[in-house]
């Protein structure tokens, strides 16, 4: 299971998704990537590489992300949310991804002021429901600092639900 960071609301979202090239096996071979780096990449993720068909195109290189011309977030909409509708009764649930730690927290609070609906930003672990470690904030004004309270750790300690009306 894994930390997951959500943005809900009764109002639709535009969605940002990056444009991450992705790769084959065969491609990342041809750019010089061997089996054995593969293999060593993933040695801990029980994935075995001789299962996966050589030409699907399933893996994206980090360097791709850290391209200026990439966002630095990714807004996805959830059509199968499964543990966040347990805390929250909202419509709409979208999944942030960051993919540039360096660059999200400017470009995710501009992405933030442009709203002009309420919503709610969640960080919970998407293995449990644990609705009574919750640790909720109502947010007037979008900062680093407010933002780093729910992102800036990658440690879950507890769930974290930031609220902002409009």
């Amino acid at each position: 299971m894994s930390i997951v960071f959500y943005l809900v609301s009764d109002f639709s979202f535009e969605e940002q998704v990056e444009d991450t090239i992705s790769y084959s096996i065969s491609e990342l071979e041809k750019k010089g990537i061997t089996k054995k780096d593969l293999k060593k990449q993933f040695a801990n993720w029980a994935i075995d590489l001789s299962q996966i068909d050589r030409h699907e195109k399933l893996f994206f290189l980090i360097d791709d992300l850290f391209d200026e011309g990439q966002p630095a977030f990714s807004v996805l909409e959830d059509a199968d949310p499964q543990v966040i509708v347990k805390y929250t009764k909202k419509r709409y649930y979208y999944e942030i991804r960051i993919n540039n730690k360096e660059r999200f927290y400017s470009e995710f609070i501009g992405y933030l002021e442009n709203q002009n609906q309420s919503f709610e930003l969640w960080k919970i672990w998407e293995g449990e429901y644990e609705p009574y470690h919750l640790r909720t904030h109502t947010v007037k004004n979008w900062t680093h600092d407010e933002l780093e309270k729910i992102f800036g750790d990658r440690l879950f300690r507890q769930s974290i639900k930031m609220i902002k009306h409009a």
